[in-house]
């Protein structure tokens, strides 16, 4: 066996064919691992920056309270707080995984930066976000996952798909039949050195990018990601192998492993998709619109009643002015009222969103290459789980940062020396996690093993051509 191997080696390596697509293949995987590192990196500075920028803004706040004579103006004291509470202080920010690198545009994409306020953030300063499912956007993206996602079905088919009616069309395949006492082994031999090729220089791409981004931490996300690079390739050469059996042309043999890429790839994703969001529809964005607008009229004609209903229940916010009030105190609780008729609003967006990513999470078997991005996705921490789940938390922040800011303002007694210290802070309820990887992987490993049981299934026909 070791010979047999041996030769499959020199055969493969003295193919001019071969080791030009192998070289672009390294080629485009180490350049996409290159930018993705460094994408990551930046990344992660940006994020690092944004929380240093919150603390700069809390500490001037502080300092300029300290230098000024607001506990003896009521008016510039609530003012003083509520320019705090409405700045970039109350910045949330999406924690990346250790496996950034794989899959660096949904943070792009997706509305990972949020800035909780005193105001009404959905109304008003809400950022623009994609309302459609994004499981497929990121193949028109230069992301390692979704490059190898792409570029490892075409190389499978290219090296494996025609192996044996090249050989038959050649004439030297009876020459190795009759020298061989097994003619299986050497074509499984030719199939397990393809395989070899193209799952190596992917995982070391892949895992030269997670490890200059997220150093010790994500040797974790790389050894799962090289195992499902494993299964991937695993499957994409069984397949090809099961075609390359078949009593049809080397050309034919091509043509029928870019269709199956083709369909797998794009139909059956886009297919998907489609039941997804018939299953679970996402609000109409029209109706949103005009409801976030009858929303924000009714609270503006509503400003007089909401400010003294708000009194009414926070008696002990009683205000120090015996002036009549103005902005900013006038417009908080004509806020509050918006976003409690808003968010339920917005989080159903998010609800659906979910519901179909969790729909497209059970059918992933039928697809491998949409299971290798959810887990790439996974370990970036931007699948639609741990999303929704930061969203949660947000809310949670937004409510907390109001408790806090809300009652100082409205009671014009704005933020003493010692209440900067306990200004809230930012915390993911649902940390970063990995759990959703291993059935991504079972489910890819059961398409790999009926790919494997067809092809040993076949083996005895080898000879027979």
């Amino acid at each position: 066996m070791t010979l047999i191997i041996w030769a499959e080696w020199l055969r493969f390596r003295r193919s001019r064919a071969n080791m030009a697509i192998l070289i672009a293949y390294c080629a485009a995987l180490a350049l996409c691992a290159l930018w993705a590192a460094h994408g990551a990196w930046q990344q992660r500075q940006v994020n690092a920056h944004e929380a240093a920028t919150r603390d700069v803004l809390i500490q001037q706040a502080q300092g300029d309270a300290a230098s000024g004579d607001a506990a003896a103006d009521p008016k510039r004291a609530a003012m003083q707080a509520f320019t705090l509470g409405r700045s970039m202080a109350g910045g949330a920010q999406l924690p990346a995984g250790p496996g950034l690198a794989l899959s660096l545009s949904p943070f792009h994409m997706l509305n990972t930066r949020i800035a909780v306020s005193v105001e009404s953030r959905h109304a008003d300063g809400r950022r623009s976000d994609a309302l459609s499912n994004p499981v497929l956007t990121q193949y028109g993206a230069l992301d390692p996952a979704a490059v190898a996602a792409l570029l490892m079905p075409l190389v499978a088919v290219g090296w494996c798909a025609g192996v044996l009616q090249e050989d038959r069309e050649r004439g030297i395949w009876r020459v190795l039949c009759a020298q061989a006492a097994r003619p299986w082994q050497a074509f499984h031999a030719a199939l397990a050195l393809r395989a070899a090729a193209l799952w190596l220089p992917a995982a070391l791409a892949c895992g030269l990018a997670m490890a200059i981004d997220a150093g010790v931490a994500a040797w974790p996300g790389v050894l799962w990601w090289t195992l499902c690079l494993a299964g991937y390739a695993a499957f994409w050469v069984a397949l090809c192998g099961v075609l390359a059996q078949l009593p049809i042309s080397s050309a034919a043999a091509l043509l029928a492993g870019l269709t199956v890429w083709l369909l797998l790839t794009f139909a059956v994703p886009a297919s998907l998709e489609m039941f997804a969001a018939a299953r679970h529809p996402l609000p109409s964005r029209l109706a949103s619109i005009v409801e976030l607008r009858q929303a924000q009229q009714d609270a503006e004609v509503r400003m007089p009643e909401l400010l003294k209903a708000w009194y009414a229940g926070h008696p002990e916010s009683a205000p120090r002015v015996a002036s009549g009030h103005t902005w900013p105190v006038t417009f908080l609780p004509r806020f509050a009222y918006q976003d409690a008729r808003l968010r339920p609003l917005m989080r159903r967006f998010d609800q659906q969103r979910l519901a179909q990513a969790n729909f497209l999470e059970r059918w992933t078997w039928l697809s491998p290459p949409m299971a290798l991005l959810q887990v790439s996705d996974d370990l970036a921490g931007v699948s639609a789980a741990h999303h929704t789940a930061f969203l949660d938390a947000v809310d949670q922040y937004e409510q907390a940062w109001r408790d806090f800011f809300v009652p100082r303002v409205m009671s014009y007694r704005g933020l003493a020396a010692r209440d900067y210290a306990i200004i809230p802070r930012f915390r993911l309820v649902a940390p970063f996690s990995a759990s959703a990887v291993p059935a991504l992987l079972g489910k890819l490993l059961l398409t790999v093993g009926v790919m494997l049981a067809l092809l040993w299934a076949a083996r005895r026909r080898i000879g027979q051509f």
